[in-house]
């Protein structure tokens, strides 16, 4: 098991699967879905990395400009997937 850290530019935007919103909004989102007691489920782009693999340990941090903090760790958990292509539609 491995330890990864991806990163979140905070002004960059991010689809939900439901609406597009500012990565700078995410820890507002994933606070709202564990208050319900769920749990937050993401697709997270990864480069060209292969090497994710499920059960791999794995934490978010906002990075980005001054004027986009606050900056640092906002989720850690877990990898439900390995790495995969997504093709885009043609």
């Amino acid at each position: 098991m491995q330890t990864i850290v991806f990163l979140c530019n905070g002004e960059a935007d991010y689809y939900t699967g439901k609406v597009t919103l500012k990565n700078r909004e995410l820890p507002s989102l994933i606070n709202q879905e564990i208050s319900l007691g769920s749990y937050f489920e993401t697709a997270w782009s990864c480069g060209n990395s292969k090497f994710i693999e499920v059960g791999d340990r794995a934490y978010f941090k906002r990075t980005g400009n001054m004027g986009n903090e606050p900056t640092g760790f906002i989720a850690a958990g877990y990898s439900t997937s390995g790495s995969y292509e997504v093709h885009p539609q043609s």
